[in-house]
């Protein structure tokens, strides 16, 4: 049951890591008049080639 529990408070925390990272991407975009849409398959683009090194 413990691990239940701590396995949902992982996912939650990802759901707010991610929800933070979208964040960032879209003031980045803002800040640089950047397309968000552009910004954000970008950023997408760069984390899957750097999580093949993880």
């Amino acid at each position: 049951m413990e691990d239940d529990k701590l396995y949902k408070q992982a996912l939650e925390e990802m759901k707010e890591l991610a929800e933070r990272v979208l964040e960032e991407c879209c003031e980045f975009a803002e800040d640089n008049d950047y397309e968000k849409e552009w910004v954000i398959s970008h950023f997408i683009s760069a984390f899957n080639k750097l999580k093949k090194d993880v």
